[in-house]
């Protein structure tokens, strides 16, 4: 079973390395509500795992289908969300964000922001500057996916670029935590919307 598209000896290792991750960051207040994971590959591990009263998924690729997950094949570069204002609890963007340009990055925030509730949750997992400059050789020497890594934007994405993005998305929150994992070459970001 492959959870992103492309080969790469260890691309599954490191999917389900990130599902728990994010899971773990997680408050448990938030478990009885809706989730929506954007861009949740072409199987939905992350939302498989984790446990919510109601789970929703969209990717651009999507095809396949798992038990008590609500799917709609979407591009989200290219069209908005088909979910009412405050719809969700949470918003999840796993390993996503950095295959978008800059101006399709702040058009999704937009939409989060307006998917979900106040006081909601987003959080993102992405390359760091350094992680993107190992994941091209890696890549090349069938290590990690070569799809996958040919999409990225280039140089990475920093702390200041996600809050650039945020402000530009005009995305008010009340705060944001971030950690690095893998050794440095990811981050996650934990942002309270407002």
């Amino acid at each position: 079973m492959r959870y992103t598209r492309g080969d790469g000896l260890i691309e599954n290792y490191l999917a389900r390395k990130r599902a728990k991750l994010v899971d773990k960051l997680i408050p448990e207040k938030l478990r009885d509500g809706k989730i929506l994971d954007i861009g949740c590959g072409s199987y939905p591990l992350f939302l498989e795992k984790t446990t919510f009263r109601e789970k929703h998924g969209v990717d651009k690729g999507l095809s396949c289908e798992a038990e008590n997950i609500l799917f709609r094949q979407i591009d989200i570069a290219k069209q908005g969300l088909p979910y009412g204002d405050h719809s969700f609890n949470l918003v999840t963007l796993i390993a996503v964000i950095e295959h978008f340009t800059e101006d399709k990055i702040v058009e999704v925030f937009k939409e989060i922001d307006r998917v979900l509730h106040p006081e909601g949750l987003i959080l993102v997992t992405t390359p760091t500057p350094r992680g993107d400059k190992v994941l091209m050789p890696m890549a090349a020497l069938g290590i990690v996916s070569k799809e996958e890594v040919r999409e990225h934007l280039d140089g990475g994405i920093t702390e200041e670029d996600m809050k650039m993005y945020l402000r530009n998305a005009e995305l008010e929150y009340k705060t944001m935590r971030s950690g690095r994992f893998e050794f440095g070459m990811n981050a996650w970001y934990k942002i309270e919307k407002k």
